[in-house]
C-alpha cells in the first residue's frame, strides 16, 4: 500500500502546494502546527468580510483543520475553537477591541464597578483606564449605548421555586436528624463556646484580692462550672 507522500507525486498533488496557497489567501490569519510539507493541523482565524471596518466584526472564531498522515485519501478533521459573538437572537452583546464579546449590561456592571473603586484623586491617568476582563488589554467603551441596552433579566421568565412532595420529606428528614444532633450535642454553638469560658469583672477582682494562689484557683473554677451550668 502507497502512503500519503507517495500518491501524492503519482497524481500530481502537492500538499506543500495547497499550503503555500492558504498562506497567500490567509497572510496573517493562518496557524501550522508541524512540518509545512506535512503539518498536523492547520487553524484558521475566520471573520466577515467588512472592508476594513473592524468596528463592524460581530463574530469570529477559529477553524481547525486536524490532517492525519493518509491526507487527502482520508478527510481531515475539523474542529470549531473560540467562537465569538455567536449568542442568541435576544441577547444584546458588545464587542470590545481585543474581540471579546460580554453582554451589554454584564460589561455596563463591571465598568460602574471600576469606575466607582478607584481611586478619584489619583494623579495617574490609568485609574481610570478600563482593562478587559478576559485578557487584560484596554479598551474602549460607549456608556451611554451600554446603559440604553435592554437588560438581559427582561428576556428571561422570573423563575419562582416551589419544593415539590420529594423535597419536603428530605427536609422534614432533615429537621428531624438535626433536632436528634442537638439533644445529643453534637451540634456546636459557636457563640456560646466563646461564652463559656468569660472572665467577669467580678472574677477580676477576686483574681487582685490577697487570696493565696489555692484559693483564687478554686474561686476560678468555681466560676467557670457556674457560667457553663447556667448555659
Amino acid at each position: 500500500m502507497a502512503t500519503a507522500g507517495e500518491d501524492d507525486d503519482e497524481d500530481g498533488y502537492s500538499l506543500k502546494e495547497e499550503i503555500e496557497m492558504l498562506e497567500a489567501i490567509y497572510i496573517h490569519e493562518l496557524t501550522i502546527k508541524g512540518r509545512k510539507d506535512r503539518p498536523s493541523s492547520i487553524s484558521l482565524l475566520l471573520h466577515p468580510s467588512t472592508g476594513e471596518e473592524d468596528d463592524k466584526k460581530y463574530v469570529c472564531l477559529t477553524l481547525e483543520i486536524i490532517l492525519t498522515n493518509e491526507y487527502p485519501n482520508e478527510l481531515p478533521s475539523i474542529k470549531i475553537r473560540n467562537p465569538r459573538g455567536l449568542s442568541e437572537d435576544h441577547d444584546c452583546f458588545t464587542k470590545t477591541d481585543c474581540y471579546h464579546y460580554f453582554h451589554c449590561h454584564c460589561l455596563l456592571r463591571y465598568i460602574d464597578y471600576h469606575l466607582n473603586h478607584c481611586d478619584e484623586n489619583s494623579d495617574d491617568s490609568s485609574a481610570q483606564q478600563i482593562i478587559c476582563p478576559m485578557c487584560r488589554e484596554p479598551i474602549t467603551y460607549d456608556l451611554d449605548a451600554l446603559k440604553s441596552a435592554p437588560d438581559l433579566d427582561d428576556n428571561e421568565e422570573k423563575i419562582v421555586y416551589h419544593a415539590d412532595a420529594e423535597m419536603k420529606r428530605l427536609q422534614r428528614e432533615m429537621s428531624k436528624l438535626y433536632n436528634q444532633q442537638l439533644q445529643k450535642g453534637a451540634i456546636i454553638n459557636v457563640e456560646e463556646e466563646k461564652n463559656k469560658a468569660v472572665i467577669s469583672l467580678n472574677m477580676v477582682n477576686y483574681l487582685n484580692s490577697p487570696y493565696t494562689l489555692k484559693q483564687k484557683w478554686e474561686i476560678t473554677e468555681q466560676h467557670i462550672s457556674t457560667s457553663v451550668s447556667e448555659k
